[in-house]
């Protein structure tokens, strides 16, 4: 009791009551401009948002989660039963968020006040002409029965030294937030890879293929960053674009610019395939499939195209050698039929399968058909999103951890390559982790 005390005396040293009005006035602030931004941005389509407008926005609503809390509470007017636990650690991320900013808004006036103080008091001190000293002097003697105003404090070294401390580690914070929020969620990479595929036509050696994945547009992540994403896709020459799902975040109305985005990949004249997501299916599927299906874009959902070796364009019926392209429907949002995309194909025939979520990999019913898959390529997992050093991957939407959280993993089948993909979900941070344009060559074994 005695220790508890003696803590509560010193902190009641350290924290005055200016400093706590100041406090609670900045944290009000901090709170009503998150409110604003999240509120406003929510009217503002995708299509129609600059990047300098998203990286702002994507910023406070990184940062200032609890103005995105409170947003919700303004469009929804009350949360439903089942979803007060997001909210919660989102309020407890906050709440350590403002403490960073408001202790190095306190170590910075603390800092301010000393070194002010510290120079008047040192012009005080400053050696004075001989004359000017003894008139002081008599001035002084003249008033020493009046009660002189007392000097201002100076802030200690330790507390000084204590303060610089906060603050340093609170701009590196900055620093972090900044290049998690701001820079590296657009940051594009391309990452390769080359792939043997036993029994791969010699016609179709070299063949190169980029994926795209997860673009995620909506309210983290605007269209005009997917066009981006695909201007430089097209860029790679590829002979074949695989899209692997989750285009938009939610529901039909982004629907229309998500897959407009794609522009210069599907005015490219380059073979194009695509399957769904989960995202998609949180009420976008039908417009999804209608849009695709405007654009020429074939959906595989539980189905199969070839890829002919002389033309290098996509079939229904091989009409020689050629590799066999299939995709799955959603793994967690509707059912996965491997037999179904893969009947009648030539067990001879190389071919590779689309599947946004890995864990399809795993699933009992495909390895019981023991079905010949020669590289499942899928999405979903974003590579985690943040990646500390030493602890890895803390949160990956994956049942088996951060084995597919991104890159060529063995699984029990067959090889599975996991793109990071282009946007986010959640929260809008990436940290070591940065979006990626996936391009494959394949080779023959």
């Amino acid at each position: 009791m005695p220790s508890l005390v003696h803590a509560l005396a010193r902190l009641r040293t350290l924290v005055r009551g200016r400093d706590v009005a100041v406090v609670a006035l900045l944290y009000v602030l901090l709170v009503a401009l998150g409110t604003w931004e999240g509120y406003a941005f929510t009217t503002t389509l995708p299509e129609a948002v600059s990047m300098p407008r998203q990286r702002l926005h994507n910023l406070l609503d990184g940062l200032l989660l609890h103005g995105r809390i409170a947003a919700k509470l303004v469009r929804e007017r009350v949360y439903h039963v089942g979803d007060l636990g997001f909210p919660l650690v989102m309020h407890a991320v906050g709440w350590g968020v403002h403490a960073c900013v408001l202790v190095f808004f306190l170590a910075c006036r603390r800092g301010l006040v000393a070194w002010w103080t510290r120079r008047a008091l040192g012009s005080e001190a400053a050696p004075q002409p001989e004359h000017v000293a003894a008139g002081a002097a008599t001035v002084a003697m003249a008033q020493s029965t009046q009660t002189l105003a007392p000097l201002p404090r100076v802030v200690s070294r330790r507390r000084m030294l204590l303060d610089a401390g906060a603050g340093l580690t609170t701009l590196a914070g900055a620093g972090l937030a900044y290049d998690a929020f701001v820079y590296e969620p657009f940051a594009v990479r391309v990452a390769r890879y080359t792939i043997a595929i036993k029994g791969l036509p010699k016609q179709l050696e070299g063949v190169r293929m980029v994926q795209l994945t997860d673009t995620h547009v909506g309210r983290r992540v605007p269209a005009v960053y997917v066009r981006q994403v695909a201007e430089r896709a097209i860029g790679l020459r590829p002979d074949v674009v695989l899209l692997t799902g989750d285009y938009v975040h939610s529901g039909e109305g982004h629907v229309q610019a998500s897959i407009a985005s794609f522009a210069p990949v599907l005015g490219a004249k380059v073979p194009v395939v695509a399957v769904l997501g989960n995202h998609d299916f949180y009420g976008a599927d039908k417009a999804l499939r209608r849009e695709f299906a405007r654009y020429g874009v074939p959906l595989l959902e539980n189905g199969r195209l070839f890829l002919d070796a002389a033309t290098r364009t996509l079939l229904e019926v091989p009409a020689g050698p050629a590799l066999c392209i299939a995709g799955l429907s959603d793994y967690t949002e509707d059912r996965i039929i491997p037999a179904k995309a893969l009947a009648g194909v030539d067990e001879a025939m190389p071919r590779i399968v689309l599947c946004h979520n890995p864990d399809a990999a795993e699933d009992a019913t495909l390895l019981a058909t023991g079905l010949r898959i020669d590289l499942m390529l899928s999405g979903h997992t974003h590579g985690g999103q943040v990646r500390l050093p030493l602890l890895g991957t803390p949160i990956v939407p994956s049942k088996f951890g951060s084995k597919y959280a991104a890159g060529l993993v063995a699984g029990p089948a067959f090889p599975v390559l996991v793109c990071r993909g282009i946007g986010m979900s959640i929260i809008p941070v990436r940290w070591n982790v940065p979006p990626e344009i996936l391009e494959l060559t394949l080779v023959g074994a």
